[in-house]
């Protein structure tokens, strides 16, 4: 609602606004599902099961929680607050005392750095 309201002077135009909203609703929506995802797969604990998945899970799990545990100290709080507790922008930015544009440019760089050390992981550990 700020970035709406924010760029009211330059939503004159009706197809701007059209093209806006849909795309404020797509991302919302996808914001929803990487939350639901994301408590899924990243438990504290899974329990060991006697099938390979469950046991592939618990690895994939534990490789992220490491990963994570090797970001820069705000990096990692902002990401497990965001991601693994669910808390909103605001109140981490209340939490944190970091600014809107602090807080998005540490949560993408935490991103970036888990996903390339991921795939780097598993890229290593596919070659062998």
């Amino acid at each position: 609602m700020l970035r709406l309201w924010n760029k009211r002077e330059q939503l004159e135009a009706e197809d701007k606004l059209k093209s806006l909203a849909i795309t404020m609703i797509h991302n919302l929506f996808l914001d929803q599902q990487r939350h639901e995802s994301h408590t899924a797969t990243m438990p504290e604990r899974i329990d060991i099961a006697v099938n390979d998945r469950s046991a592939e899970l618990r690895d994939e799990a534990r490789l992220i929680r490491n990963i994570v545990d090797q970001l820069p100290p705000l990096q990692q709080q902002i990401f497990r607050m965001k991601e693994i507790e669910g808390y909103t922008a605001d109140e981490i930015m209340q939490i944190t005392g970091c600014t809107a544009d602090n807080l998005r440019r540490n949560l993408s760089r935490a991103r970036t750095k888990i996903r390339e050390t991921y795939i780097k992981i598993m890229m290593k550990g596919s070659k062998l």
